[in-house]
């Protein structure tokens, strides 16, 4: 090997073995560092019927693609849950005011291609929920289907 081959492998070498003993951070700090940025997760907090007012438990109202699943949550505490969708207008001809049961559970997962929600479609989508007391809540929103 020539000279020049020589050196500018020892300078290489020498480079690296300094660059790796000469930082003064750990992984471990490193990764604290990076951690440090962003804020640490609290406790979820549980979502009951006695920390909510009937009507916020939905928002106004929900736009969703006829291809898309729609999840909806309601607050626990309840003994027995409703979710149905009321047609409201222009729901491929099905009768303006039929009513479908979309759920019987505090969660909603409903794939809208495999309900009878059709596409371009408005309906009243509504939460009904008996507490042990017998009393029933109930919130509702617009469900707009494109």
């Amino acid at each position: 090997m020539s000279k020049c081959k020589i050196v500018v492998l020892a300078t290489a070498f020498l480079c690296a073995v300094l660059s790796l003993c000469g930082c003064s951070n750990s992984i471990d700090t490193l990764i604290e560092d990076y951690n440090s940025n962003f804020k640490v997760a609290t406790v979820q907090q549980s979502y009951t019927l006695d920390d909510v007012i009937a009507e916020d438990i939905l928002r106004p109202y929900y736009a969703v693609s006829y291809t898309t699943t729609l999840c909806l949550t309601a607050p626990t505490g309840g003994v027995n849950y409703t979710w149905t969708a009321e047609v409201d207008e222009n729901a491929n001809d099905i009768p303006v005011g039929k009513q479908y049961i979309l759920g019987a559970n505090r969660v909603l997962s409903l794939y809208i291609r495999n309900s009878n929600i059709k596409r371009w479609g408005t309906y009243k989508l509504t939460v009904s929920i008996t507490r042990t007391s017998g009393e029933i809540i109930k919130d509702t929103a617009w469900l707009y289907v494109y």
